[in-house]
């Protein structure tokens, strides 16, 4: 199968909402030799029209009437609230990292949700588990590997039918994917992140019963900016200091590979390519990349496939700058989504994650498995 700059339909049986015919006007549709329509990438993307019936069906089941139904139940409700959705509401009030947590855990308990945490460990256990998958591919000389964090990518990579594509991506759970077993969360489980595709991402596996945005999350916490918060301080303790706009996967891999590889401590600084929102770290041998946007995804699928990419791991995030700017998140601007993602490190307090301990080879094995079976 060849990549362009075209999505080709050829079978339009499932997609029944709105309508079975594309909503971009006919005009606009060419028709090859072999009577497939084609769509530009840009039209298709800013396109509503194309959700297949059970991709609906499952984003309807994850609402706030979902939520506001079960808190009516009295279950026991735990909401995991991810790092980019916090500092998009901090920055949206102008507010600190601990404070902008604090209000927003008041304000849910109050409207009868048990607990709020955040997700800082998980990550941290799923960075150190995607670091030892790449140590074992790199030795054996298997690179490069692709991150498949962002469920946007892998659903496109996935709907692409290639093997060889699929074969590169990274086979390690998601953070959201393993909280509720590294928590030992107990009861209803809510996730609230950055972008809506994390709502289809939850059906691969049990432990996330309800996904909700950053902007529905606001929509309960109403009168937000009025509240005083009463709450002990939450400090986030974090091993891994990353200073990113999404979870961080390249920087981590990076800094640990260089550490165990050359015995060195570096500080890195991702350097801009000629193709915006791609970046590239760079040491001796070691070349990692970081790339955001569908047009950015086209044009590494097409180095990978002609053989011109010489990267050894590729973070991969379809939103343009990364989860900061997710499709669920408050409405900023690029340069705003550039100074939070410039001080995000500042964020964490320093912690040491013992990998010797029983209780972090468990919660290791938690994150191995496949997340690719969508």
């Amino acid at each position: 199968m060849e990549f362009s700059g075209t999505v080709k339909i050829t079978d339009l049986n499932d997609f029944l909402r709105p309508s079975e015919k594309c909503s971009v006007h006919n005009s606009m549709i060419k028709t090859s030799s072999k009577n497939t329509a084609k769509v530009s990438l840009s039209d298709c993307l800013a396109c509503s029209g194309c959700i297949t019936s059970a991709e609906s069906v499952l984003l309807e089941t994850h609402s706030l009437a979902t939520l506001q139904e079960k808190l009516l139940q009295n279950e026991i409700i735990t909401i995991s609230i991810s790092q980019q959705s916090l500092l998009s509401i901090s920055d949206r009030f102008s507010m600190s990292f601990d404070d902008t947590f604090n209000k927003l855990s008041q304000i849910l308990k109050k409207k009868g949700v048990n607990q709020v945490i955040d997700m800082c460990h998980a990550r941290d256990i799923v960075l150190e588990c995607c670091y030892q998958e790449f140590m074992i591919k790199y030795q054996s000389g298997n690179v490069p590997i692709l991150s498949s964090e962002c469920p946007g990518w892998l659903c496109y990579a996935l709907k692409k039918g290639d093997s060889k594509l699929v074969n590169l991506m990274s086979t390690q759970k998601t953070p959201m994917l393993v909280q509720k077993n590294i928590r030992n969360i107990i009861g209803y489980h809510v996730v609230v992140m950055p972008c809506y595709d994390k709502k289809l991402e939850s059906f691969m596996e049990q432990g996330v019963e309800l996904v909700l945005t950053t902007t529905e999350l606001m929509e309960i916490c109403q009168g937000f900016e009025l509240e005083e918060c009463n709450e002990v301080q939450n400090n986030f303790y974090s091993t891994t200091k990353i200073k990113t706009s999404s979870m961080g996967y390249a920087e981590y891999i990076f800094t640990r590979a260089v550490k165990d590889i050359y015995g060195e401590d570096i500080e890195i600084e991702p350097k801009s390519t000629r193709r915006r929102d791609v970046y590239e770290i760079e040491f001796r041998d070691l070349k990692f990349c970081i790339a955001s946007g569908f047009q950015n995804i086209q044009n590494i699928i097409r180095d990978l496939k002609t053989k011109k990419s010489n990267y050894s791991y590729i973070e991969i995030m379809a939103c343009p700058m990364g989860c900061l700017n997710g499709g669920g998140q408050l409405r900023t601007t690029r340069e705003k989504i550039i100074e939070l993602e410039s001080s995000t490190r500042n964020y964490y307090k320093t912690s040491t994650l013992n990998t010797e301990l029983p209780s972090i080879e468990r919660e290791l094995k938690l994150v191995q498995g496949n997340n690719l079976k969508w």
